[in-house]
């Protein structure tokens, strides 16, 4: 696909985040981690040696130019997309839907009543 046919597609986003938002997730969990293994970890810390080189965050090696660009990575605004986010997220988007954010649970589960909603309202905004 063109990058021209990517911008002039429909787009159903749900829940995005920003690169930052996410690189600072996955940084608290490494620092919670360390502590559970007795290492000291800060958040400065693990900033400055992705600076310097590759860390590892979520069982990923991280080289430092993706940390750099992952920082500072947006959500892009695109011309035909509908933000969909949980009605807990306190932010703003076309469409907001109850429930709870599957991905940050330790263990697998589900959320019947939210994939309903979701599967409902991308029917809706295809008939649209």
């Amino acid at each position: 696909m063109a990058v021209a046919d990517l911008q002039s597609a429909n787009h159903w986003i749900f829940s995005p985040a920003k690169g930052a938002t996410i690189l600072r997730t996955m940084m608290r969990t490494r620092v919670a981690a360390d502590r559970e293994s007795g290492l000291s970890t800060s958040l400065a810390e693990l900033a400055e040696q992705a600076r310097t080189g590759s860390l590892e965050l979520a069982g990923n090696i991280i080289g430092s130019d993706l940390f750099a660009q992952l920082n500072v990575a947006e959500i892009p605004a695109m011309e035909n997309q509908r933000i969909v986010r949980l009605a807990s997220d306190n932010k703003q988007g076309d469409v907001q839907i109850s429930g709870s954010a599957l991905w940050l649970r330790a263990e697998p589960g589900d959320d019947l009543a939210m994939s309903s909603a979701i599967a409902q309202d991308i029917a809706t905004w295809i008939e649209q």
